[in-house]
């Protein structure tokens, strides 16, 4: 984010303010009023219900990028993680 910012303020010769946190606590505050020029989300679910309740500029809407969830463990980690998800339901 530090980089598109920095990319954004060079080609534009604008300033741009990058605020971290939850995507549900955003979604609320935008929701109720709060300024914001753009929203990343981690949860698609969020801006969806932010461009159906008009509260988006319409067609802006896309998916910027794909996640996957890793375990990573110690080397000497007792936990089997060749079941992926699972192997954590026995071991919290």
């Amino acid at each position: 984010m530090q980089d598109i910012t920095a990319r954004f303020q060079k080609e534009t010769g604008m300033t741009a303010k990058v605020i971290s946190g939850s995507s549900g606590n955003f979604f609320q505050q935008i929701q109720n009023g709060a300024p914001f020029d753009m929203f990343f989300s981690a949860n698609l679910d969020y801006p969806k219900k932010l461009e159906t309740a008009g509260l988006t500029e319409p067609g802006t809407f896309y998916q910027y990028a794909t996640g996957k969830i890793v375990i990573w463990v110690p080397n000497d980690s007792k936990l089997d993680v060749s079941s992926g998800l699972k192997s954590l339901l026995s071991h919290p």
